[in-house]
């Protein structure tokens, strides 16, 4: 069960509000003898440098779009991994895997910042797929790749978001 989606990120939660969120979950669970279901919450990566949300969570579920660091195409997949291994390296000491909530590279809009070199376009997100999914699917990094159509439905403020 995910428990939030990026609220942390959009400050509508702090990193103890969102663990005592997932604790209530958690109980609520319990009491329906649920008790192994798994829980986490979507987060962009440095939401997880907090050590109560990493407690609250069975497993971390990162938000990883190096679209919004500011990367070339080339230069992302290289970015992303050193991502994963800051996160997995945190968490290997008490046995918590990372699972990657969303990663992917948009086919149209603006780039991110004037002047970033994340361009969008369906050339550079081909490109991040290959070279992403690839090395990923050969260590066996778990991922959800975002997205297979566009969302034209999103309210929001950068015209990249309604082309993953």
């Amino acid at each position: 069960v995910v428990v939030g989606n990026e609220a942390i990120f959009r400050n509508e939660q702090t990193p103890e509000s969102l663990a005592q969120k997932i604790t209530i979950v958690r109980d609520l669970l319990k009491e329906l003898n649920l008790n192994d279901v798994q829980l986490t919450t979507a987060e962009i990566t440095s939401a997880y440098e907090n050590q109560k949300l990493i407690d609250a969570v069975d497993f971390l579920l990162p938000n990883i779009h190096v679209f919004f660091d500011g990367y070339t195409p080339i230069q992302a997949p290289g970015w992303f991994f050193a991502k994963y291994q800051r996160l997995s390296n945190l968490v290997a000491s008490q046995n918590k895997t990372v699972v990657v909530g969303e990663v992917g590279w948009p086919s149209a809009g603006e780039p991110f910042q004037q002047g970033s070199l994340s361009v969008p376009s369906i050339a550079n997100a081909k490109f991040f797929l290959n070279a992403f999914a690839c090395e990923a699917n050969r260590i066996g990094i778990p991922y959800f790749y975002f997205d297979a159509f566009n969302s034209d439905y999103k309210q929001v403020p950068h015209s990249s978001e309604y082309h993953w």
